[in-house]
């Protein structure tokens, strides 16, 4: 069932992972480095995973900051989740 699944949903070029990961990173790195596992930086993640999937024009449409920041307010509003995330934040 997976492999088929697998056919249907189109694979993102390396370059462009990397390219999606150096974009993160870099806006991660200029914050403060106290700040690099916080709120603001689940909001980066989220923001860049989106344009990461549907494209830079999705971070033209007028709806695209606050569903970022809904997003973002789902992942720190609970406390297993948010602290796993930040795990993983502090990992990259």
């Amino acid at each position: 069932m997976l492999a088929a699944h697998q056919n249907l949903v189109p694979m993102k070029s390396e370059t462009l992972l990397k390219t999606g990961l150096m974009r993160f990173k870099n806006r991660i790195n200029a914050l403060d480095p106290e700040e690099r596992d916080g709120q603001q930086a689940a909001l980066i993640f989220v923001e860049s995973i989106l344009a990461w999937e549907f494209g830079d024009a999705v971070l033209k449409d007028p709806k695209f900051s606050e569903m970022s920041k809904e997003v973002q307010l789902s992942i720190t509003g609970s406390g297993d989740n948010w602290t796993s995330f930040q795990q993983m934040l502090r990992s990259l």
